[in-house]
């Protein structure tokens, strides 16, 4: 196990003040959004929480059990523009996950940090005098401040990005089968990020003893999810998005314009999987 040391906080609280002397905010602390959440004993909440709950669900979900660093990384999305998420060599947006940190304000670092970014306090271009900054996690764990693919030595989610609305009813007919943990809806194109908690975690990558070849198990797995969505004529994936499967990937963290949905559900094909939700997400 990996156990990295937390970074002091006093620059941080320095940046946030700049921050706010800058006009930067975060409307998370203010804004309710729609919820629903099934407990282990099968109760289930439905209602609308604080956008920074939903934050803390969807990172608790993804990395309590990690013992490595979290990528949680600045995009800027320039009007009528894609996104452009540049700044991923940077050591200042990869923090301790929940099973590596030296003490229990992990989840806090990390939403402080998504706090920041989302005020623009990491931002290099405005537009109209504003940031247009949002925050992305890696899904998986990464072993050293480091984006690519080589950071990545495993993962305990599999996960995809339907981009698309009009697309969501091939989604919903793999989750009537294999039901996710996690189900975040954006607001914004209208589409679904789904995630699934396996009951081990599947190595980013292993060399066949025969061939010599390398295998990567994450990406091979994540493809196996979007080939099982939905393929066109010629076979590629036509409805999630094909290149959300490789394991460094990051996926925009909950907006305040988002919703989630997120539960103990049956196990996943890939293994038998579970997940609680723990006290305190109220």
């Amino acid at each position: 196990m990996t156990t990295v040391a937390e970074p002091s906080d006093a620059p941080a609280r320095r940046r946030s003040t700049r921050g706010r002397r800058s006009g930067g905010h975060d409307p998370a602390e203010r804004i309710r959004l729609p919820i629903r959440v099934r407990l282990e004993d099968g109760r289930v909440f439905s209602g609308r929480l604080p956008a920074r709950k939903h934050r803390a669900l969807q990172l608790g979900l993804l990395h309590s059990d990690s013992a490595a660093l979290v990528e949680l990384t600045p995009g800027t999305r320039p009007p009528g523009a894609k996104v452009d998420i540049d700044r991923r060599k940077h050591a200042c947006h990869y923090l301790p996950g929940g099973a590596g940190a030296r003490s229990g304000r992990w989840l806090e670092l990390l939403l402080e940090h998504a706090s920041r970014i989302v005020a623009g306090e990491y931002a290099h271009r405005r537009f109209d005098g504003t940031s247009r900054e949002e925050a992305f996690v890696g899904v998986a764990p990464r072993t050293r401040p480091q984006g690519s693919k080589h950071a990545v030595d495993h993962t305990r989610f599999l996960w995809v990005d339907v981009d698309k609305p009009g697309e969501l009813p091939a989604l919903w007919g793999l989750l009537a089968e294999r039901p996710c943990h996690l189900l975040v809806e954006s607001a914004g194109s209208g589409g679904m990020h789904a995630y699934w908690r396996l009951a081990e975690p599947l190595p980013a990558m292993t060399i066949d003893p025969e061939s010599g070849e390398r295998v990567e198990w994450i990406k091979r797995a994540n493809l196996r999810l979007i080939h099982r969505i939905g393929t066109g004529p010629d076979g590629r994936p036509s409805v999630a998005d094909e290149m959300c499967a490789e394991q460094a990937r990051v996926m925009r963290l909950l907006s305040v314009r988002d919703a989630i949905t997120v539960g103990v559900l049956p196990a996943c094909s890939f293994a038998d999987a579970s997940v609680t939700v723990r006290g305190g997400w109220r």
